[in-house]
Parts: structure tokens; sequence; C-alpha cells
């Protein structure tokens, strides 16, 4: 009996070796990094940039596009209204540096004729001592009007 329960138990533990094998075969879901968008929010505009991606889908452009996406805001609500989006590229520049961008007046966004530049006074919302900072984009230049987010910043995809 001690034998005939000992070779089960083996065979048991074989099967389920065998099982755990073919599963990882055949994976259900697959683990894959994804950029959020950064994002901001002016009195009458909900903007947000980011890359086309399979995490990030827009039909109008293709996977890689660094694209402008905005909505229209109605007074004490979220964004409302259809959204509009425009590469990047045809409406901004970043500087040589790369720590901003300047985007052109008389452009299709919220963002026509500001400049952003990257500052470091964000407080790192996965920082449970409330001390880290993190960069955001912070406007300099024609954000006056209430039409550019005053501050466009990035959200942690985890903590």
């Amino acid at each position: 009996m001690v034998t005939v329960t000992f070779g089960v138990r083996r065979l048991m533990k074989q099967f389920v070796g065998f099982l755990l094998f073919v599963w990882s075969l055949f994976p259900l879901s697959a683990l894959a990094w994804c950029d959020n968008p950064d994002t901001g929010s002016s009195e009458r505009f909900f903007v947000a940039i980011y890359t086309v991606s399979a995490c990030n889908p827009n039909d109008k452009f293709p996977e890689g596009t660094e694209v402008i996406e905005f909505s229209p805001i109605k007074k004490n609500e979220d964004a409302n209204g259809e959204s509009q989006t425009f590469a990047f590229n045809d409406e901004c520049t970043k500087t040589k540096n790369g720590s901003g961008f300047y985007c052109k007046n008389g452009g299709r966004t919220p963002l026509a004729g500001t400049t952003y530049v990257t500052t470091r006074d964000m407080k790192d919302v996965c920082d449970e001592t409330g001390k880290k900072l993190v960069d955001r984009r912070t406007c300099t230049v024609g954000c006056e009007d209430g039409r550019a987010p005053k501050y466009i910043e990035g959200s942690p995809w985890e903590c």
C-alpha cells in the first residue's frame, strides 16, 4: 500500500509539472510596460501628450508618433466635448538640451505660443515620506489666458 501511494504521488507531481510546463508555453497575458500620458488642465482644456502605441492607441497616427490631444472643459467638470489630436512635431519643438519645449504661435492646440521648461518641484506620489521631488513641465510663456495648463505632469504607471 505504501509503494502504491508513493508511486501515485510521484506520478501526480510529474503530471502537475508537465501541466505547468505546457501552460507556460501559452501565456494568457503578457506583461508590458506602458507609458502614461503627460497631462495638464487649464481653465478651458484638458491636454495630454503621449506617444501612440498599443497602450496609447490613436487611429489618426502611426505607432511611435508623439501627439498632443486635448478636450474642452466646462466649468467645474472634467473633459467635456470631442477631443482633437495633432502631431507634437507639427505644433511644438523640443529644446536642444531636451529640458523643455516651445510651441509655435498660431498653432492648432491650446499650447500654441507657449514655452515649457522642466522643473523638479512636484512631490512624488509614490514617496510615502512626501519629501522626494520629481520632474514636471512648467509653463513660462503663454499660459496667462487660461487656455494652456500651467503644469504638464507625468504620473507613474506603478508605485
